[in-house]
Formats: structure tokens, C-alpha cells, sequence
């Protein structure tokens, strides 16, 4: 049955997964380190906040926020399908 033999990975298909293994990485990477500085300023500037506990909770809430939002987008799990359809799109 020729039609359910898995398709081999092509050579632009395995480069194109390591570069995105590099970008999630590297998105995770900032995303970490973009936590880290932001809770520590959170931390530093908490004994001198004057609003609620909820305002409090808010902010660290907007902090995770970013931080996910970060992550999510610097994800490129859709990048080898991307080029590999640009490429069938331009050769046909």
C-alpha cells in the first residue's frame, strides 16, 4: 500500500527542525530570564507598595502574563511546515 508509507525526512526538513529546536530554545532562554529580572524588580519595589493585596497579585499576574505570552510566541512549531508549503506553492 503505497499511500500509508511514512514520508522520509528531507535534509531542508531536518535543518529546518533543528534551527526551530534553536529558536524554542533560545525563546525559553529569554522568557526565563525576562522572569527572573521582572519578579526581582516585583520583589524590590514590593515593601514600598502601597495598594491592595489584589493590585499586588495583579501585577505578578501581569508579569506571568508576559512571560507566557513570551515563551508561546518565540515557539516556532510551525516553521519546517511553513517553508516546506512556501516551497511547494513555488514550485508548482
Amino acid at each position: 500500500m503505497a499511500l500509508n508509507d511514512d514520508p522520509e525526512i528531507t535534509p531542508l526538513q531536518s535543518k529546518l527542525n533543528i534551527i526551530a529546536e534553536y529558536i524554542a530554545k533560545l525563546g525559553g532562554g529569554a522568557g526565563l530570564l525576562l522572569f527572573i529580572v521582572l519578579f526581582i524588580m516585583f520583589l524590590v519595589h514590593l515593601p514600598h507598595n502601597q495598594g491592595s493585596p489584589l493590585t499586588k497579585g495583579m501585577e505578578f499576574l501581569d508579569i506571568f502574563i508576559v512571560v507566557v505570552t513570551i515563551i508561546v510566541v518565540a515557539v516556532p512549531e510551525g516553521l519546517p511546515l511553513a517553508v516546506t508549503l512556501a516551497l511547494a506553492f513555488a514550485t508548482t
